[in-house]
């Protein structure tokens, strides 16, 4: 998953970052995010409607691109950043988004691979830069389809945990402690959550102590936020573990209750990320 997510900034990279040279160089197209890596990477997401979607040919260095500039018509939000520009149902804003145009016989990152359209009710996974709102790259978007959370959706998660010999009450009830904390940015409650000593962005951590001193770098906005708004759809069984949020927190079985045994903070990488994106559009 990891290297999937550092091949799309590669080739984002590779796609603006080499000069023209006697060589031809070689593009590689974006694969798409997951469901994971969407809801993990997005600043923003948004259900609307499209209500407009204008586009122009640009040169690029392998041909052409279609530069969008959709407008759209807010109905509700599933993921904010708070410290950023906020956004509300009703509001409309301009999202801003690439295609492919001709690429001179080379294979080549596609941008988007659909344009938007006009009067579709969408879900739209946004990053935020300097220049606006953008769509992630290269499935940014897709057709709103409403689905409720049904005891079908909730039983097949339960049939893997009971698989990879986990209880699912027992789970539930963990996960829900994991939200609570972080609804309450509370750092003791996180640190009881824990299993020392644990390895966070090349730190060791051997106590609870050090965990609750550095919890403002650990536990930043962006990650409490996605903690928050954690369902079923974000929770993964990998073997013996338990991953929550395309990685965000990992944790195992513990004797007398599960215990969080890995923490990776996204932030760099999405920082990364949309550095590349404001690069692309310079």
């Amino acid at each position: 998953m990891k290297n999937q997510l550092l091949w799309a900034v590669l080739a984002i990279a590779v796609t603006t970052s080499i000069p023209s040279a006697s060589i031809s160089p070689v593009y590689s197209a974006i694969p798409p995010l997951s469901e994971q890596n969407l809801k993990s990477l997005s600043h923003y997401i948004v259900i609307g409607t499209v209500m407009s979607d204008q586009s122009k040919e640009i040169p690029a260095n392998y041909g052409t691109i279609h530069a969008h500039t959709a407008t759209i018509q807010v109905e509700s939000i599933e993921k904010t950043r708070s410290r950023q520009t906020p956004l509300k149902p009703g509001q409309t804003i301009e999202v801003r988004y690439e295609r492919r145009g001709k690429t001179g016989g080379r294979t080549g990152s596609q941008r988007q691979s659909k344009p938007l359209e006009i009067e579709m009710k969408v879900k739209l996974f946004l990053v935020e830069g300097k220049q606006g709102f953008f769509l992630l790259e290269p499935n940014g978007w897709q057709p709103y389809l409403p689905q409720a959370k049904t005891p079908a959706t909730q039983s097949r998660l339960d049939e893997q945990l009971k698989r990879a010999g986990w209880n699912p009450a027992v789970t539930r009830a963990f996960i829900h402690q994991i939200r609570l904390a972080a609804e309450q940015a509370d750092a003791k409650a996180f640190a009881n959550l824990v299993r020392f000593p644990v390895t966070i962005s090349q730190k060791v951590y051997h106590e609870p102590e050090s965990l609750i001193r550095d919890f403002p770098q650990v536990f930043t906005e962006d990650v409490l936020q996605e903690l928050k708004q954690v369902d079923d759809s974000m929770i993964s069984v990998q073997q013996k573990h338990v991953m929550i949020g395309g990685g965000t927190i990992w944790f195992d079985q513990e004797e007398s209750s599960p215990k969080i045994v890995s923490i990776a903070n996204w932030i760099t990488f999405q920082r990364i990320l949309e550095y590349e994106f404001t690069k692309l559009r310079r």
